[in-house]
């Protein structure tokens, strides 16, 4: 059951990502900042910041092809993208303490990212004027920010990504490198 839920969480999110940003935020906002919400992918750090880097990742990609199929005019930046930063939203629990602020920050991370990573293909391959400035206070500023207080909101969804399968693995992990370390 848990799977289907989190299937419907995530589609959920990416049907959002493309159609509410306009509901929710001022008409003057998107035509003056090319802001978008983006709910798949703070669901996605939220999701891997529970479950762990293998999920994560494997989630991750699946939801950047089905970005990349249903919305990019290539397959790849999106699948890429997506999967390694489940990845790294998953190592990162290992490594940071866990709260509802370490990942409001991760996910304003994954927006600031993406945005750098799509920014950056997109000047590769295209000759343009914009300046990394502009970029920066226009757009990737607005995403991070909206990112981590979209990540604020979607936060309380972790407990419907954990399991006690997890947690306890996570307990004899803990256990393993504590004894190692003496």
């Amino acid at each position: 059951m848990r799977g289907f839920l989190s299937f419907l969480l995530f589609f959920g999110a990416l049907v959002a990502d493309f159609t509410l940003a306009h509901l929710l935020l001022p008409g003057s906002l998107v035509s003056q900042y090319p802001v978008r919400l983006r709910f798949a992918l703070t669901l996605l750090t939220v999701y891997a910041f529970a479950r762990g880097a293998e999920r994560g990742a494997a989630v991750g990609a699946v939801l950047g092809l089905a970005t990349d199929m249903a919305f990019g005019r290539a397959i790849g930046p999106n699948l890429y993208f997506d999967a390694v930063w489940g990845l790294l939203a998953g190592e990162a629990r290992r490594i940071v303490y866990r709260n509802i602020w370490t990942a409001a920050l991760l996910s304003g991370l994954a927006a600031l990212l993406n945005d750098a990573f799509l920014y950056g293909l997109f000047r590769l391959f295209r000759w343009t004027e914009v300046e990394p400035e502009y970029w920066f206070r226009h757009q990737a500023m607005w995403d991070a920010l909206l990112g981590a207080a979209l990540c604020l909101l979607l936060y309380p969804l972790g407990s419907v990504f954990r399991d006690s399968d997890a947690e306890a693995t996570e307990a004899a992990d803990g256990e393993q490198e504590g004894a190692h370390e003496r």
